[in-house]
């Protein structure tokens, strides 16, 4: 005959691992929420690094490189600077424009990141992160404008105009 002499003892550690283990499973819950948490944040920051460098590229550094590149040109057909010059004024803008298209697609991998943890698709595309840069002033993608306001050049692919 069985008695149950210490069948409480054996409950009462049977709770107490239920209790533990129900502890380590929230604290894992715990865990990946935050990992979660940090991955988007970091993400989050990618995506506003990018934003921000194809905003320079974009506003100041390609527009510049365009203008020093037509300014090269102009020196050249007049016989002030050489050939080797305006070359590598080409070979600096399309470097810039390769920048520019590494941060458009940074951007992007970096958003699909954020999309992947937050279960939502964002819906942007490239084109979007024109819109997304702050001073944009609805100037189409590919192209950049002097000071004047004038179009002064393709910024995709194409040459200067």
């Amino acid at each position: 005959v069985s008695l149950p002499i210490r069948q409480s003892q054996r409950q009462d550690r049977a709770i107490e691992e239920a209790l533990e283990e129900l502890s380590a499973r929230r604290m894992d819950r715990r865990s990946d929420g935050l990992a979660v948490s940090e991955t988007v944040r970091d993400r989050y920051l990618k995506v506003d690094r990018a934003i921000r460098l194809i905003a320079l590229f974009r506003d100041g550094i390609i527009p510049q490189s365009l203008l020093s590149l037509e300014s090269a040109m102009a020196g050249y057909s007049v016989g002030e600077v050489d050939f080797l010059t305006v070359l590598d004024n080409i070979v600096t803008l399309l470097t810039y424009r390769l920048e520019l298209e590494r941060e458009t697609a940074a951007y992007m991998v970096a958003l699909a990141g954020i999309e992947e943890h937050v279960y939502r698709s964002l819906g942007a595309t490239p084109a979007d992160v024109w819109e997304l840069v702050p001073g944009s002033q609805g100037t189409e993608r590919g192209t950049a404008t002097s000071t004047d306001g004038a179009r002064v050049a393709t910024v995709g692919a194409g040459e200067a105009q």
